[in-house]
């Protein structure tokens, strides 16, 4: 699974897709935002120190 396809599931299970999309979201999408780089940043450190 590529980091795209792990990004669009922690998306999409989330149900921040659909929350993101809506107007009234905006605020509290802009947390989630930041909470989903977390979890991409974290994947892609797991994935540097699990390939080398």
């Amino acid at each position: 699974m590529n980091l795209f396809d792990s990004a669009y599931g922690i998306l999409h299970i989330g149900g921040y897709y659909r929350e993101l999309k809506d107007k009234k979201a905006i605020d509290s999408g802009f947390e989630k935002v930041e909470r989903i780089i977390e979890v991409v940043e974290k994947h892609i450190m797991n994935s540097k120190f699990n390939h080398n």
